[in-house]
């Protein structure tokens, strides 16, 4: 396991060196510092285990969304590389002045800490819907009926849409009747029929509910545990199967009286709406009411239809929902003295689910201590061989460089000045050369015109001496 020198450097170990491919550090310059040996193997340490998480939750992430195998490790090695690769870069530009010990620790700490709590919590939502499945679905199931009975109530509401305020006109009893009854599906018999049988099938759709969750459960764990034929066989015994067959046939049957129930509704609600209408004198007012309850039913079914879907959105709200969920409860009483006495009592919330919360914030503040880890321990440890070693040598880059330069910079110099010299040289051969050339064309010049002078004074003497 230990790697023997030969350039004279210190013994380290393979999984030394192989976390220090994760730690960023320059490996050449590291071997010369065996102080440090230990501390960037454990910076890299930190970084790796930050990647095989980030690796997993990408993975479930992944499967969350497409059950393909391969997506789900393509985009787990995708996901696993992005942290990486910032996890190292926020090491890699973290410097340790070593003649400065006094270094500003918040100014380096702050913007890695945001950054390192973006990428935590981020890393661990896929774990939290894991873990916490059970209750997620729980509360999918409360949110999914609280949501049936806020939309019941808008109906109900709604019966008050339209009046006659302002518009100069009486309605008639029969149309003031279909109002009120028009957003109440209660006044309804066979609407209350169906309310009677949903809520007689509900304890039990509950009940049975509740144990279909505990095999499915139980299942999981066995599957989990390392047990896979073990849970393939209590998947197939009569317990695990009854459970579930007895919660879909009563959920079928639940489910088909909910649905009829809506359909009763809303046939009921058109049949007064159209009373209303044959009744109503205002077209204004009719109009506005088709509206809004026209918006009111839509709503409805988007909503109802988006709590059937799954959704990794609709889950981690759910998670929070139900992490948040609060609980009266009586904390305390007063008596009064009275006349007449009277006992006051005082009431409190609470977190319904203390322990859930606790565990969900503990894993992230555990991520995020995870992710921060290296960060704060290359900022708080004091500076050492390494951190003088590179800070030498980067001072040995920039001398070099400056000599470099330097070097360069005198031979362009140089190299100007002996093309300026050439250039005079050329210059001066050019005019010595112009100079020649203009000596020897005035000269030929002055003869042209003595000979020329010469032949004139001949002629005017052959003319006018002879």
């Amino acid at each position: 396991m230990t790697e023997s020198t030969r350039s004279g450097h210190q013994p380290y170990t393979q999984l030394q060196y192989f976390f220090w491919l994760f730690s960023g550090a320059e490996i050449s310059i590291l071997k010369d510092c065996p102080t440090d040996y230990n501390r960037q193997a454990g910076v890299g340490f930190t970084i790796f285990m930050t990647t095989v998480f980030a690796m997993l939750a990408g993975g479930y992430a992944g499967w969350y969304f497409s059950q393909s195998p391969f997506v789900t490790i393509v985009f787990a090695m995708v996901w696993g590389l992005l942290i990486f690769s910032i996890d190292r870069t926020l090491v890699i530009t973290l410097k340790k002045d070593p003649d400065n010990p006094k270094q500003n620790f918040w100014f380096q700490f702050g913007g890695r800490a945001v950054l390192g709590g973006l990428i935590a919590f981020v890393i661990s939502i896929p774990l939290e819907l894991l873990i916490f499945r059970d209750k997620i679905e729980e509360q999918k199931m409360i949110d999914k009926e609280a949501t049936v009975l806020e939309y019941r109530s808008l109906m109900r509401s709604s019966k008050g849409i339209d009046t006659d305020q302002g518009l100069g006109t009486q309605a008639t009893d029969a149309a003031n009747k279909a109002r009120e009854n028009a957003g109440d599906c209660g006044t309804d018999p066979e609407y209350s029929n169906l309310e009677n049988q949903r809520k007689a099938l509900f304890s039990d759709w509950r009940a049975k509910g509740i144990r279909k969750d505990e095999v499915v459960r139980k299942y999981r764990a066995l599957f989990n545990s390392g047990q896979p034929n073990t849970a393939a066989a209590y998947r197939g015994s009569a317990a695990y199967q009854g459970a579930i067959g007895n919660f879909n046939k009563i959920n079928t049957e639940y489910q088909d009286v909910i649905a009829r129930q809506n359909a009763r509704c809303a046939a009921y609600i058109a049949e007064q709406k159209k009373i209303e209408i044959e009744q109503q004198t205002s077209a204004a007012e009719l109009t506005k009411k088709i509206i809004e309850k026209s918006k009111i039913a839509d709503q409805m079914a988007n909503t109802l239809d988006s709590l059937q879907k799954e959704s990794f959105i609709r889950d981690y709200i759910a998670l929070e929902n139900a992490a948040k969920l609060k609980v009266t409860y009586v904390a305390d009483s007063i008596q009064t003295k009275g006349p007449p006495a009277e006992k006051i009592y005082i009431k409190k919330t609470k977190y319904a689910n203390e322990g859930m919360l606790f565990f969900l914030w503990l894993l992230r503040l555990l991520f995020f201590t995870i992710e921060i880890l290296p960060t704060l321990a290359k900022i708080a440890t004091p500076a050492g061989a390494y951190d003088t070693a590179i800070k030498k040598r980067e001072e040995d880059y920039a001398l070099e460089l400056d000599e470099k330069t330097t070097d360069y910079l005198a031979k362009q110099k140089e190299i100007r000045d002996k093309v300026h010299e050439h250039e005079l040289l050329l210059l001066k051969d050019k005019s010595k050369v112009e100079r020649t050339l203009q000596k020897d064309i005035l000269g030929k010049a002055a003869e042209a015109q003595n000979a020329v002078a010469l032949r004139a004074i001949e002629a005017f003497k052959e003319r006018h001496l002879a």
